[in-house]
């Protein structure tokens, strides 16, 4: 049949960090500029990524450089401190579904996150998920979520048809739709919006749906 390629989101994904990430991504870009605005919901941003964030952002404030080497490092540096007092907690099955994963032969794993690498592997790392030896795109290699998907499917030397991408947003949802890949939401916020959907990762049944994807 050929390889299957399976590409994953990180944030509330594999990991829960929405909460963190609205709390400590606003106040990393502050300490470093100050009082900026930032619109009502990521949704409402072109590209619901770090860097496309930032760049409305900036375009918003009229601001004419933004200085992303320092944000990113504030940001990291704030995840650190929460991670050494309360460590992030990884998606219920995550552990052992990536693990029976790279188990499989003909199957071809992935990160592709909005995130950048440095903060989606901490947040990896302190959930005690293995994301090492396996390709990660990110904020640090493009704009837009699109462009960052397929960045990783380029790595993964993916066959069109044959990739899976699994999100828990409607801009992972919406990047999907636009590439032609095939979709899994996880988690509560598209529960009864996208036709594979599961809770979590719990008991096997994201392989069992997986096979439903590939097969339909």
């Amino acid at each position: 049949m050929g390889q299957k390629t399976v590409i994953f989101d990180v944030d509330d994904t594999l990991v829960q960090t929405g909460g963190i990430e609205d709390a400590l991504f606003p106040q990393a870009v502050q300490t470093v500029l100050g009082p900026v605005s930032f619109r009502s919901d990521w949704s409402d941003y072109t590209d619901v990524t770090d860097a496309g964030i930032l760049k409305g952002v900036a375009a918003d404030n009229h601001i004419e450089e933004m200085d992303t080497p320092v944000i990113k490092s504030t940001f990291f540096a704030l995840l650190q401190a929460r991670f050494r007092n309360a460590p992030c907690l990884a998606i219920d099955g995550a552990a052992e579904m990536l693990r029976r994963l790279q188990s499989q032969p003909n199957m071809a794993i992935g990160f592709a996150t909005g995130g950048w690498t440095e903060t989606a592997t901490l947040k990896l790392q302190s959930a005690g998920l293995e994301c090492s030896g396996l390709p990660m795109t990110s904020s640090n290699d493009a704009v837009s979520r699109t462009a960052i998907m397929q960045l990783c499917a380029k790595q993964l030397t993916a066959v069109p048809g044959r990739i899976v991408y699994v999100g828990d947003g409607e801009w992972d949802k919406a990047a999907c739709a636009q590439l032609g890949w095939h979709f899994i939401g996880i988690g509560p916020k598209l529960k009864n919006r996208t036709r594979f959907w599961l809770m979590d990762y719990r008991s096997g049944r994201f392989e069992t749906l997986l096979d439903q994807v590939f097969a339909s």
